[in-house]
């Protein structure tokens, strides 16, 4: 069977750091590593090899021939690197692999590095015998995965199945581990409910064990200074992307929109489709519908469209502030299916009846999206789609 563009990449990426001299160990489930890969490769580095990672990323992904493009800090001691590439098809793929050192959660240390790293085991793929990956010992693979989830609040079957893999690998330093985090009282009804293999009751533990950690975790004035700066490096320089699909009815932008937010998914942690404008009125307002019959009514008086003109001036403003940039600054690809330039084009659609000098005055201060995108069309085919 012919491998995926994706495992060729990654095969070569373990080569890489092995060449390197990068001491790492793949953390999270590897059943059918690396020939399965489901979403990012957490990979668990010496916090020391961190910095001279993004050259030797950089360097492999020219090598590669392809492209790192995105790199987002989501810890204080991890990075997010997305590689992409097209294939022959023309189809654009991804590959995620997320760079961590120490693991922290919102600036407070819980494990280090060097604990996971220590005594790891060289593991066979179970798909590829010639193709071979160091992951950590049973327990230490076991109480990071168990306090990435716990924290995160998330458990699926698949998870716990893989829990409960590593718990009957080593049991015994299992439980040593979890004693690190918990009372000795949490400890037992975690371990009643792994070795009973009763997936309900320890997705009944979660809040609770989530809780205790929450106080488990200690107060330090230094990684609570480098957590400030992480975040401010995050709003100062956003890793989202704000895009603005503009053009006439019927020239396929439903369509485009509908097509990236498919195929772009992987490049972002999220992905946010607006409708002309904010709407910061509206709970749910990024599923809000377009308008059927632009064209159905007749416009406003001058004063009424006035003040609507400035109602969309708040909108967009306000809108930006507390809805637009909260989510580029976390790494999020914001769409809008029109923009306020529709008004400047079109206003009898937005029943605008008053002077168009203030629609252009306001033009000049409504925030800008990073991209703006016209799409067009002959009018043969744009009457053909919307008449």
């Amino acid at each position: 069977m012919e491998e995926n563009s994706e495992v060729l990449h990654l095969k070569a990426l373990l080569s890489f750091l092995e060449q390197e001299n990068i001491e790492y160990c793949i953390v999270g489930n590897t059943m059918g590593f690396p020939d399965e890969i489901h979403g990012d490769v957490d990979i668990v580095v010496q916090p020391k090899q961190i910095a001279q990672l993004n050259v030797f990323l950089c360097d492999f992904a020219k090598n590669r021939n392809i492209r790192i493009v995105q790199v987002f800090q989501h810890e204080q001691a991890a990075w997010d690197y997305v590689f992409s590439w097209f294939e022959d098809n023309c189809k654009l793929k991804f590959l995620s692999i997320d760079i961590c050192g120490d693991y922290f959660w919102n600036g407070q240390f819980l494990i280090s590095a060097n604990v996971i790293l220590k005594d790891r085991i060289l593991k066979k793929s179970s798909t590829s015998k010639k193709i071979s990956f160091y992951t950590p010992t049973p327990e230490k693979a076991f109480i990071y995965y168990l306090v990435k989830k716990v924290l995160k609040q998330e458990f699926n079957y698949k998870q716990k199945k893989y829990l409960k893999a590593e718990w009957d690998r080593d049991s015994i330093g299992c439980k040593r581990q979890i004693k690190r985090f918990w009372t000795e009282k949490e400890t037992n009804k975690i371990v009643w409910a792994l070795e009973t293999d009763n997936c309900s009751a320890l997705n009944d533990l979660i809040p609770g064990l989530n809780k205790s950690l929450r106080k488990y975790l200690n107060f330090s004035i230094f990684h609570f200074s480098e957590e400030l700066k992480r975040l401010i490096r995050r709003i100062l320089k956003p890793t989202g992307l704000f895009v603005a699909f503009i053009g006439p009815d019927g020239s396929g932008k439903s369509s485009i929109i509908e097509n990236i937010h498919h195929d772009l998914m992987p490049a972002f942690r999220s992905i946010y489709v607006y409708h002309l404008r904010p709407n910061i009125s509206l709970r749910n307002a990024k599923f809000s519908e377009p308008v059927k019959n632009p064209h159905g009514k007749a416009p406003r008086g001058q004063l009424s469209s006035l003040l609507k003109i400035f109602y969309y001036f708040i909108d967009y403003s306000i809108g930006y502030v507390l809805k637009i940039w909260p989510l580029i600054t976390r790494s999020t690809l914001v769409i809008f299916d029109r923009y306020y330039h529709d008004l400047l084009v079109d206003p009898y659609r937005f029943r605008y009846g008053g002077p168009m000098r203030v629609v252009q005055s306001f033009s000049r201060i409504v925030p800008t999206p990073k991209l703006v995108i016209l799409l067009d069309a002959p009018a043969e085919v744009l009457q053909s789609r919307k008449k």
